[in-house]
């Protein structure tokens, strides 16, 4: 099977090493990459009985988040810059968020913070080896799937 490429675009005021015309832009290929949307609840389950016996559902939304690791990135120093800029952005800057994109239309977009990362340097006989991995989740919920990301 052919691996898919898919330019994403990052923006954030605090962005310094991004697209050429504005450095708080990012516009990066990267390869089979997934968008993963949980459901969120009101409560722990997705449906639970009320007073009355009829059963009502739970279920709040959906919020997006993707990950993104240094190999998915067709461009090496550009997904480096990118990582430490988002890095900087929370880390350094106290950014809200980050502004995500997902398709190239540039039609959607979420506002996106650090949820987990990975960060570091592995070294194989002495060659050091640069695996970052950053996952960046929605702050807010989205009441329905865009047709674009559906199964």
């Amino acid at each position: 099977m052919d691996k898919q490429v898919t330019a994403v675009h990052f923006e954030n005021s605090n962005f310094v090493n991004g697209d050429e015309n504005t450095g708080q832009r990012y516009t990066i290929d990267v390869q089979d990459y997934n968008i993963d949307i949980d459901p969120e609840f009101y409560t722990g389950n997705f449906a639970d009985k009320a007073l009355s016996g009829k059963y009502r559902q739970n279920l709040r939304g959906f919020r997006p988040s993707v990950t993104l690791n240094y190999r998915q990135g067709l461009q090496p120093t550009r997904m480096r810059n990118l990582f430490n800029d988002i890095i900087a952005a929370f880390v350094t800057n106290n950014a809200d968020s980050i502004t995500f994109y997902p398709d190239a239309s540039k039609t959607d977009n979420f506002e996106v913070v650090l949820e987990a990362g990975q960060y570091n340097t592995q070294y194989q006989q002495t060659v050091g080896t640069f695996r970052p991995s950053l996952e960046l989740v929605s702050l807010n919920e989205i009441t329905t799937i865009p047709s674009y990301l559906e199964g």
